[in-house]
């Protein structure tokens, strides 16, 4: 599948006044390298959003104000779809992808708020919140799948079994660059990101935290090849910047050293009732990082 060299413009709004107020009733109408812009609102699709296969980009508007395009599955379906061997040249950017729910047997209880299958999208700068799944509660990426997911952000998704931020499964490879997986939550093993069944994720960039399962503290789990740097934390929340600038740098050492010998809380790091060498040696472990 390769982009067309002629590409029409297709809008999608709630107030009548564009080609489409369905994004589903867009897709269905469009070919190869159509461009279809989503004006800002919140829509409720009745089924899954599937893009069919088609080498298209859904771009998503915000408006003046900073609103932006919210789908919302209202907790009755799976939100987004690419199950037709989409590859690069099939693009979503710029949507809250919120409150989907994927329950039920498999494979229906893949993906609360995507499901890619076989296929390769890029997802850019969208927010994947509060899905519900069995297995994946943001996303699941399913058999020799390799999407690129840049600038995205995974909070508060929900697995009842495996993978409350990102599920990978079954041989699949997706590149992960940018993005910011935190308070996802899932049954079994870890809670943000898990590569099961002969997966890997490319992690670049990005930041890991506050992500929690039943049976571990790992925020990542399976196999994953870290690029670039990755902030990969217990807790979204480091104690180890003291002034709250999201750095762990000269300032903070020059605030603990202020409190030395001392029961400030702040700078009670470790919270052994004391400002010592163990809270000096907790902040160089984490110097010159950031939440």
């Amino acid at each position: 599948m390769g982009a067309a060299t002629c590409a029409d413009t297709i809008t999608v709004c709630l107030t009548g006044t564009c080609d489409h107020t369905s994004i589903q009733n867009a897709i269905d109408s469009a070919t190869h390298g159509d461009v279809i812009y989503i004006a800002p609102g919140t829509y409720f699709p009745s089924t899954t959003i599937n893009t069919r296969g088609k080498a298209i980009q859904l771009l998503g508007q915000t408006s003046a104000n900073g609103s932006r395009v919210i789908i919302d599955g209202l907790n009755q379906i799976r939100v987004l779809a690419c199950t037709s061997g989409e590859t690069q040249y099939t693009r979503i950017e710029n949507m809250v992808i919120q409150n989907g729910l994927a329950i039920g047997s498999f494979p229906d209880d893949l993906g609360g708020g995507m499901l890619i299958d076989g296929s390769s999208p890029l997802v850019k700068n969208c927010l994947f919140k509060k899905n519900i799944a069995g297995n994946g509660g943001g996303v699941c990426v399913y058999r020799y799948s390799e999407p690129t997911f840049e600038g995205c952000e995974f909070a508060e998704n929900q697995a009842l079994n495996l993978g409350g931020g990102i599920l990978n499964i079954a041989n699949s490879k997706p590149q992960v660059t940018d993005c910011f997986i935190r308070e996802n939550t899932a049954r079994y093993e870890a809670g943000g990101i898990n590569n099961y069944y002969d997966c890997r994720t490319f992690l670049k960039d990005s930041t890991i935290c506050s992500n929690t399962s039943d049976t571990t503290t790992d925020q990542i789990s399976g196999d994953y090849t870290p690029e670039g740097v990755n902030d990969i934390w217990l807790s979204c929340d480091v104690p180890e910047d003291l002034d709250g600038d999201g750095f762990v740098a000269g300032s903070d050492l020059i605030k603990l050293l202020g409190s030395w010998d001392s029961q400030d809380p702040i700078a009670d790091i470790n919270n052994d009732g004391n400002v010592d060498a163990g809270d000096l040696n907790c902040l160089l472990g984490s110097w010159n990082t950031s939440p």
